[in-house]
C-alpha cells in the first residue's frame, strides 16, 4: 500500500535515505544532514509537482516513492524510491518489497 508521507515519517527517511545501499545509487551520494532533510521536506511537501508517499506491507513501512515534475496537462511525472535496504534484507523483506 502507498500512503501519503507525513512529518512523522521523516526520521524513517532520513535514516534510509543515508543507507550507504541508498546513497551509493543516489545522485547525491553524501550523507543528508538533519537540516538538509528538514528544507527538502519544506519545499516538497508544499509543491503541488511533488508527492512523497510511503511503502506499506503488513502494517510496516518498507520505503519511500516520490513522484516529482508532475504535468497534468502533458500527463507525465518522473518517479523514485528507496527502501529499507538494510531492514529488508535483515529480515527478508527486500524481495517482497520489489
Amino acid at each position: 500500500m502507498l500512503r501519503r508521507a507525513t512529518d512523522a515519517d521523516l526520521p524513517s527517511m532520513l535514516a534510509w535515505r543515508n543507507q550507504e545501499a541508498n546513497r551509493s545509487v543516489s545522485i547525491n551520494q553524501h550523507v543528508i544532514t538533519a537540516e538538509e532533510h528538514s528544507a527538502w521536506w519544506s519545499r516538497v511537501s508544499q509543491d503541488p509537482t511533488r508527492r512523497v508517499l510511503m511503502f506499506e506491507y503488513a502494517s510496516r513501512t518498507l520505503g519511500v516513492v516520490t513522484f516529482f515534475d508532475h504535468d497534468p496537462v502533458a500527463r507525465s511525472a518522473s518517479w523514485g524510491f528507496f527502501l529499507d535496504h538494510d531492514g529488508t534484507t535483515a529480515d527478508g523483506t527486500a524481495l517482497l518489497a520489489w
